[in-house]
């Protein structure tokens, strides 16, 4: 009997072993897997991603290694491919080219990431085109964007940002406290995030709430731009407001001298059929919250 269990506890780590060696082969194969996948490339004219980006501002013209040495291979930038073509075409067109959805949330997603991205990038020219374009995108539909738009917002940690403060407006003018029909009383839980539905609380007991009339979430999107003072706000936003283009276009990639290349990771796998006009930004199937 003693052979036989020294041959049982002898076996025993060398199974364990080998599992442990086959799970760090797996863990190395995933990750140089990812490593692999080729991104999405966009070259820019340096001059204009410098004007628009601070953040490109200061990495290729200030004393970082990009700015004294240039670059020879394209800047990686840590955004969906999508929301950085959004951002590529805007530089370009002043527009923003993401096809409108009715029906669902798929809009409000790629707009929240596309200006997170743009806070990334301290690009308030950008931040400052989403918000018109987000309240005209309301009125249109007579909706409000989903509670899961408001999840994704809080948890970007820009609760101060002219976007959170849109989102928040517009519920505690507009939003009668129901979902599909039923109370929030009646839902097995909450729907909106603790933090934003705390804020909302407090906007609810503030006395000099503003009517409906003449709530700036419909009728004064210049509240949300953040502007320092009345001549900078006269100096960039008394003309009138360009609403989002949704129509699809083609568009050739620079390739001057004089551009700088910027690289997304392709987030675009064999199965998936979502396309750039739904902006990659979530599979949820979140629909938009009703208006009173």
């Amino acid at each position: 009997m003693a052979p036989t269990s020294d041959t049982t506890t002898s076996a025993q780590p060398s199974k364990n072993t080998k599992a442990k060696e086959q799970w760090k082969w797996n863990i190395w194969k995933q990750k140089t897997s990812e490593e692999k996948k080729s991104p999405e490339v966009f070259n820019v004219h340096r001059a204009l991603l410098c004007f628009y980006s601070p953040y490109h501002d200061r990495l290729l013209n200030g004393i970082f290694v990009e700015g004294l040495v240039p670059p020879t291979e394209p800047l990686v930038v840590q955004a969906n491919s999508s929301i950085l073509e959004l951002f590529y075409t805007w530089l370009y067109t002043g527009t923003i080219h993401l096809a409108k959805d009715p029906e669902s949330c798929q809009w409000d997603f790629g707009m929240i990431k596309l200006y997170v991205f743009a806070d990334e990038l301290n690009c308030t020219a950008l931040q400052r085109s989403i918000i018109p374009a987000q309240v005209g995108f309301s009125e249109s539909l007579s909706s409000l964007a989903g509670f899961d738009c408001n999840a994704l917002l809080s948890n970007s940690s820009l609760e101060s940002s002219g976007l959170y403060r849109y989102h928040l407006d517009t519920f505690a003018e507009h939003w009668n406290g129901t979902t599909d029909g039923k109370s929030s009383d009646a839902l097995a839980e909450d729907v909106l995030p603790r933090n934003f539905a705390y804020r909302l609380l407090l906007r609810k007991f503030d006395e000099s709430s503003e009517d409906d009339e003449d709530c700036s979430c419909c009728h004064d999107p210049c509240a949300y731009h953040g502007h320092e003072n009345e001549e900078e706000r006269k100096a960039t936003c008394e003309a009138p407001d360009d609403e989002a283009k949704t129509e699809e276009f083609d568009f050739e990639t620079d390739t001057e001298s004089e551009s700088e290349s910027i690289a997304g990771p392709n987030n675009r796998s064999a199965g998936e059929k979502r396309k750039h006009d739904d902006g990659e930004t979530t599979t949820s199937e979140a629909k938009r919250v009703k208006t009173t």
